[in-house]
């Protein structure tokens, strides 16, 4: 439920004066590997540049495009609309959870605050917890993303069958083991007290436009911050990690899929574009080591950990984590073997 509280001005920092700063940090990256090429191999660092500034130019539409999005459901659409149309019947509702990414696409930055403000409204767990898990992935931008990173590939089918057929089984997993428990920690009375969402009925639109747009720039902002870090680590690890090496990991099947779900947990990118960074990695690991890099990263994340953690109770987190990295780990085996087969 919204504040009624009196309208104060959103203590943000200037939305243009984010943007601008992010865009200059990159100019600064950009331009420091010139000088950078006088002391290291200069081969090495002109791979490095180019596999780094390509990731980032294919990526940045689709984070802006996400967090515009997200900004613009953030202040128009209540957690009230999302429950009234998840059914309360197991097997429908955890169909109609796995899918509204199709209407809310949303990334997993901020899916978790989501989530616990719908165990606030009653929502079952099991509902809410398919519902975290997949419209993150199962969202018309994730799927435009994938597909024109992986244009020649049944990678696109591959991520998003697999992420409804997981969301849906955890989902399951989860009311099995849990029930209707209440999983909330006491302490959370309000996780988002943003000052620009708070108003009154009747409130001016150019309010909603000044909030939209402090939650776009935020947004965008933290956003982009994990996804340059994981651009030029993944550019990194392609260059610097010797081709003998990545290609003797890429090829055991357990060993790839385990290092990629690793990369896909600490890195931390945002599932808007990620798929631009496993295609760097498409020439040396298996398609189902790929799979779970784009699956298990917008399912669970160094980040999005914390959030977890600060918002649940720690058995149902742990619960979470197990039955996700042991779904996603099965799903990357059964699409290498798929792949032997064919």
């Amino acid at each position: 439920m919204r504040s009624s509280i009196e309208i104060s001005r959103p203590n943000h920092s200037r939305p243009y004066l984010k943007i601008f700063a992010l865009i200059l940090i990159l100019s600064l990256i950009a331009v420091s590997f010139k000088p950078a090429a006088q002391f290291i191999d200069s081969q090495a660092v002109n791979s490095l540049r180019t596999l780094f500034l390509s990731i980032i130019l294919e990526s940045l539409p689709f984070l802006l495009l996400g967090a515009m999005i997200s900004a613009i459901l953030e202040v128009l659409v209540s957690e009230d609309t999302i429950a009234r149309l998840l059914p309360r019947q197991t097997l429908p509702g955890l169909m109609v959870a796995a899918c509204l990414g199709l209407l809310f696409p949303l990334c997993e930055c901020g899916i978790v605050i989501i989530a616990s403000r719908l165990a606030r409204k009653k929502v079952p767990l099991h509902l809410l917890t398919t519902f975290m898990l997949a419209v993150p992935l199962v969202n018309p931008i994730v799927i435009l993303s994938t597909r024109m990173a992986f244009p020649d590939s049944p990678m696109t089918f591959y991520r998003i069958a697999g992420s409804l057929l997981l969301a849906i089984l955890v989902g399951y997993s989860v009311k099995v083991v849990l029930g209707r428990q209440n999983v909330l920690k006491p302490s959370i009375e309000s996780v988002h007290s943003c000052s620009c969402c708070e108003h009154q009925p009747g409130e001016g639109m150019l309010h909603k436009l000044e909030a939209m747009l402090v939650h776009c720039s935020d947004e965008f902002f933290t956003m982009g911050s994990f996804f340059v870090a994981g651009a030029f680590l993944s550019s990194l690890f392609q260059v610097a990690v010797p081709r003998n090496l990545i290609t003797e990991i890429g090829s055991g099947s357990c060993s790839s899929i385990a290092v990629m779900m690793a990369l896909a947990f600490g890195l931390s990118l945002c599932s808007n574009a990620d798929a631009f960074v496993a295609n760097a990695f498409s020439s040396s690991f298996s398609m189902g080591a790929l799979t779970t890099f784009l699956i298990y990263g917008a399912m669970l994340d160094l980040k999005n950990s914390f959030m977890l953690f600060a918002n649940f109770k720690a058995r149902y987190v742990i619960i979470l984590f197990i039955l996700v990295t042991s779904l996603v780990f099965l799903y990357g085996l059964a699409i290498n073997h798929i792949g032997v087969i064919t």
